[in-house]
């Protein structure tokens, strides 16, 4: 009995050290969310990301994504148009919602391909589940996720921002695109 209890411990041990963490790397990424208006199309880069990941090692080339958390700061949108920067942040209430949040659910993946990833996107406190197409590659030492997810402001109840008494609107539809570093934690 007594080395039943100990076999079983290891095992537990083992399975719990053998897991992988990751951060993102914000210098190494890149997020764009893209949209258009009235008067031109613009962009919007994010300059603060942040978010973790959780793997547990798979056979040959399968890679298990336990857990993933990416999160964006809203504050950190930048245009390059001052005026535009505080409409977004306006409209996504930023400060009551300074974060935007993808989580996914447990996935497997095999070899370094194009996934679709089942999870929950916030913005603004409003969750929704969604599908996001990318590619996740897995060199070893890093895990590099890119691809791009177009949605609707309003789906979040987010009105598109309008600016000159609202004789310029952005359209409802954007897309958010996508080149994540992600490197162990230390």
């Amino acid at each position: 009995m007594k080395y039943k209890f100990i076999v079983i411990v290891f095992l537990f041990v083992s399975h719990v050290y053998a897991q992988e963490h990751f951060v993102v790397d914000n210098n190494e990424s890149n997020t764009t969310i893209i949209g258009t208006s009235d008067l031109h199309d613009w962009e919007t880069d994010v300059e603060k990301i942040s978010g973790k990941a959780t793997l547990k090692p798979g056979k040959g080339d399968v890679l298990n994504i336990e857990a993933m958390e990416i999160i964006y700061w809203v504050k950190s949108f930048k245009s390059g148009k001052k005026t535009m920067d505080e409409l977004t942040y306006e409209a996504l209430r930023e400060e009551k919602y300074p974060k935007i949040i993808y989580s996914i659910n447990p996935v497997e993946i095999k070899g370094n391909i194009n996934v679709a990833v089942l999870g929950n996107l916030t913005i603004a406190g409003v969750t929704r589940e969604i599908t996001v197409n990318g590619s996740v590659t897995n060199t070893g030492s890093e895990l590099n996720i890119t691809g791009e997810h177009t949605f609707n402001m309003t789906d979040f109840n987010i009105d598109p921002p309008t600016a000159m008494f609202g004789t310029i609107s952005t359209d409802d539809q954007i897309t958010i695109a996508f080149d994540l570093r992600m490197v162990p934690e230390e």
